[in-house]
């Protein structure tokens, strides 16, 4: 199974992690949440881009076009280095995340559905 880290700072003196084995496919989202990880969601459908990460190691699954064209429309879109957390899926490979990119980016800024963001 691989193995997936959220980091929880921008800061690297001040890196909090946790680490976790996850089923290949498992979605990140759900890892985050089932991990008691703090990630910044809303829709979980690829409408939203509230649940954006960065990916600092390892590969996820294939961007599907959804995802590509709302990382694009925030401005946001970086190769597959940022990722939609309700939509990138774990491969055989292990993977770190940077749950601290979320503090630098408002995704409210680009939405036109203003959903729901909720914090775990």
């Amino acid at each position: 199974m691989p193995q997936i880290t959220f980091a929880t700072s921008l800061d690297p003196d001040h890196q909090n992690s946790v680490t976790v084995s996850k089923a290949v496919g498992t979605k990140v989202l759900a890892s985050a949440l089932q991990a008691k990880t703090h990630i910044r969601y809303g829709c979980s459908a690829a409408r939203c881009g509230t649940c954006a990460i960065e990916v600092t190691s390892g590969q996820l699954s294939e961007m599907k076009s959804q995802e590509k064209i709302l990382l694009k429309k925030m401005k946001i879109l970086n190769g597959h280095k940022i990722r939609l957390a309700c939509q990138a899926r774990l491969t055989e490979e292990d993977v770190a995340i940077n749950l601290g990119f979320q503090k630098t980016y408002n995704p409210a800024d680009s939405e036109d559905d203003h959903d729901t963001i909720f914090y775990h």
